[in-house]
């Protein structure tokens, strides 16, 4: 499906029935397209061109659509039998002063292969094909029905017009020319950069039929697995579940593995109900109690030993003593959890039986020693979310780049900025901190967004990264004080990718990426950015794998982030 803009009809234009007919057709051309509709030029005196119709790496169709019995006769023109204007000239004139407007608006413009073509939705196309005047392309009723097809091959005619290499022009329109395009033509608002957020976050709001079929079958049955990628909705399906069993009285328990997420969906949910939110490991610990040592007590070795050790220890304890039970258990980023935690989950459950149990699971959000997800229990129903409705379209791209089966977004999905990268050189001690402090500057100072809105995220563990000292510490960076929490609203949060899995904010500067797993990384850390990415790359990085940064958009710094 073509990107439209607008994404939706303009109710205020409904009357225009013609025009509405054929939004409808261009809506089905491919993906690859771009529509633009009822575009107005500014400081022109031409009225508004009725569609632009752009494919990528290809050329610009504006298609001007008359309504009415029109005819060509002797050289004059004719609607409902009465004589009219030359709706040739219109769009012709319309090609030049849109080539002419775009050209003056972006920088280095390359050359714009365009071409006119006619729509008369209400005559037919051989009234106009007998004529001996020279016309652009005419679409009329009679052809209507091969309306992609006439597009894709005026398309093809731009890329072999013989005067492209006779001239030595490129005709071809890259994504990131339509993009620019786009920004001129079919702009956000953006007062301030906070501004522009809220409004794509409130774009990016919708659920598909896919999600519903989801809720329905979570609540339908017994137990269910929920597959999706990062951005799919399962946490939000989740909660939607867990609220609604719960309505009825029964007793639930969500649990995951990473803290930071276990604490968002406790900030989330209406404590009226009786959910129970907690970490898998410290609810086994809490259970545990004077069983088991205290952790916190031990070295470095001894903790890793202690972690990998509990699984078993809860379960021995919990097959034989008493312990809390529900009457339905969420699980949620279950890749994580290993055959004894599930031992564990199914002997906590009221009625081994009748109660629920549903898992959540991202088979391509692996972390360093996580192996593939043998343990996750076969269930009869199995459900899988495959459209993204958290990021942009941009940030969608770069975080599927090395993905075998990645999930498709929304058709009506914001395109969003382009993701944006800073080159660094690790080598030099201090390059992380002093780009993020700029950065920081820049989007708090400059462009007045929420400090709540940012997130900071290594491809370290928190101890270690590029940032640590400044982590729950006096110390202030670019006058921000920074936590491994969630909950401090007076601090920007940052922490490790791993730790934020399941996680998301508007907008997300990824770091300290390691040449051995960072294709890893890319897909975990940037599918955490909703609405604007900020990558810093070290230049061996960027050496050694050519194709990560196609598309991104570099900052130099210390200009501005080029968010206008």
């Amino acid at each position: 499906m073509a990107k439209m803009f607008p994404h939706i009809f303009p109710t205020e234009r409904l009357d225009e029935t013609t025009e509405k007919q054929i939004y409808d057709l261009l809506k089905g051309l491919p993906d690859d397209y771009w529509v633009f509709y009822h575009t107005r030029l500014p400081l022109t005196d031409d009225p508004e061109i009725d569609f632009l119709v752009i494919k990528e790496n290809y050329g610009i169709v504006n298609l001007e659509v008359k309504g009415g019995r029109w005819r060509l006769e002797n050289g004059g023109w004719y609607r409902n039998n009465e004589s009219d204007f030359n709706p040739v000239d219109q769009a012709v004139s319309q090609k030049h002063s849109f080539a002419r407007f775009i050209r003056s608006s972006v920088k280095n413009c390359p050359w714009l292969s365009i071409e006119p073509a006619l729509c008369f939705p209400h005559a037919l196309q051989s009234v106009f094909s007998k004529q001996e005047a020279i016309l652009p392309t005419i679409y009329g009723k009679d052809s209507l029905p091969h309306l992609h097809a006439g597009l894709e091959a005026q398309m093809q005619q731009i890329v072999d017009d013989p005067a492209n290499s006779r001239y030595n022009r490129e005709p071809r329109c890259s994504r990131n020319l339509i993009r620019m395009i786009r920004s001129i033509i079919a702009p956000q608002s953006t007062k301030d950069l906070q501004v522009y957020l809220d409004s794509e976050r409130d774009e990016l709001d919708r659920i598909t039929d896919q999600f519903h079929a989801g809720i329905a079958g979570l609540y339908q049955n017994k137990r269910v697995a929920i597959r999706g990628s990062a951005g799919t909705g399962k946490t939000w399906m989740l909660l939607k579940s867990a609220y609604k069993y719960a309505r009825d009285g029964k007793k639930v328990l969500i649990t995951c593995k990473n803290m930071l997420l276990a604490e968002w969906i406790k900030s989330e949910l209406n404590t009226k109900y009786d959910i129970h939110v907690e970490p898998f490991e410290e609810l086994m610990k809490r259970l545990l109690g004077d069983i088991v040592d205290n952790p916190d007590n031990l070295d470095s070795e001894a903790r890793n030993e202690y972690y990998k050790q509990l699984p078993s220890t809860f379960a021995d304890e919990i097959l034989t003593g008493e312990h809390e039970l529900y009457d339905a258990i969420y699980v949620d980023e279950a890749q994580t959890f290993t055959g004894d935690h599930w031992v564990c989950i199914e002997e906590m459950l009221v009625d081994k039986l009748e109660s629920k149990l549903s898992y959540f699971y991202d088979p391509d959000q692996k972390h360093f020693t996580e192996k593939e997800f043998k343990y996750l229990p076969d269930v009869p129903t199995k459900f899988e979310l495959t459209i993204n409705l958290r990021n942009t379209a941009n940030i969608h791209e770069q975080a599927i780049k090395y993905l075998t089966d990645p999930p498709s977004i929304l058709d009506y999905a914001v395109e969003g900025r382009p993701v944006y990268y800073v080159q660094i050189d690790s080598a030099e001690k201090k390059a992380v901190e002093q780009v993020v402090q700029k950065l920081l500057h820049q989007l708090i100072t400059e462009y007045k967004v929420s400090r709540k809105s940012i997130s900071l995220l290594s491809c370290h563990r928190v101890e270690n990264n590029s940032l640590s000292k400044f982590i729950d510490t006096d110390k202030k960076l670019a006058g921000q004080r920074l936590t491994n929490s969630l909950s401090d609203n007076t601090a920007i949060t940052s922490t490790s990718a791993r730790r934020y899995r399941g996680l998301e904010n508007q907008i997300v500067i990824l770091y300290d990426f390691r040449e051995h797993d960072f294709t890893e990384i890319n897909y975990n850390g940037a599918t955490r950015a909703c609405l604007l990415l900020i990558m810093l790359v070290d230049k061996e990085v960027i050496r050694s794998k050519a194709d990560f940064l196609d598309g991104c958009v570099e900052i130099k710094l210390p200009e501005l982030i080029p968010i206008d």
